[in-house]
């Protein structure tokens, strides 16, 4: 759940941070101050600071959130290949990489991959 609310929070920080360095270097060298600095440096920061999880309810309830959401678009991403009579090669992996872990989550309530060996819920 962090990386997914500092991946969000960079992508919303990115564009303050290229305004301001915008009046600073110019437009040529702001892109990659701004990208170096959000994309790199702010991860890396955000991970040494927040080296907890969170737990609770909320959390459990964004990851139900997310993992309907991912079972949905999958299910709607093999229909409509399906329905166009396209190549099902794309659909199939992309069910196979995002609705199976899906659908594991929200019938076991964790993770199916665990590197820490806890309970990830």
């Amino acid at each position: 759940m962090r990386l997914l609310v500092i991946a969000i929070l960079a992508v919303v920080l990115f564009f303050p941070l290229y305004w301001l360095f915008y009046f600073i270097t110019g437009q040529e060298w702001t892109a990659w101050i701004a990208g170096v600095l959000i994309w790199i440096v702010f991860p890396i920061i955000m991970l040494k600071i927040w080296e907890t999880e969170w737990r609770g309810r909320l959390v459990r309830i964004l990851n139900y959130a997310i993992a309907t959401m991912l079972l949905v678009l999958s299910a709607i991403y093999l229909y409509q290949s399906y329905s166009a009579s396209e190549s099902l090669s794309g659909p199939i992996g992309f069910f196979v990489f995002f609705g199976l872990p899906s659908i594991y989550y929200l019938f076991k309530g964790k993770f199916h991959i665990n590197l820490k060996g806890g309970d990830e819920t």
